[in-house]
């Protein structure tokens, strides 16, 4: 049963949040391998945990994903998502240090086509569906 108004305790809000990470992980897994296997994708994430496997899993991190392509523009991938009305969107999302710092790094495989460009970022979020997850893909694969 729902707490009746103005009696929500943390618990309650507790388990909500750990319901939608439940609905959110497989989404976000569904998104990171589709997008791992699209080669002109490159994902902008940390380097791991330092245990040395590289582990980016859906339980380590947020539903965000923020990646380039290597041959579009994010503007123009951004455009081509929102003609199959899926929403995206891309910029430096408040990040333009973030995103200088990955431009000039000397071993980063991202390479961005102008900074204020900057990344893709999709949300793969509760309210979503795998069915949409795929729609992000497809496009992505078509470009």
């Amino acid at each position: 049963a729902a707490p009746r108004a103005g009696t929500l305790d943390r618990a309650t809000v507790v388990k909500a949040f750990d319901r939608m990470r439940a609905l959110e992980a497989p989404l976000t897994e569904r998104l990171l391998a589709g997008l791992a296997d699209i080669p002109q994708v490159r994902v902008l994430q940390s380097a791991g945990d330092g245990d040395g496997d590289g582990d980016q899993g859906a339980e380590r991190r947020v539903p965000t994903v923020s990646f380039v392509h290597e041959a579009r523009r994010s503007e123009e991938v951004v455009a081509a998502l929102h003609a199959r009305k899926l929403a995206v969107r891309h910029g430096h999302m408040y990040s333009l240090r973030l995103v200088r710092a990955l431009a000039h790094a000397p071993a980063s495989p991202v390479r961005f086509h102008d900074l204020e460009d900057g990344v893709v970022r999709v949300s793969a979020l509760h309210y979503n569906t795998p069915a949409q997850v795929d729609a992000v893909l497809d496009c992505l694969r078509a470009l």
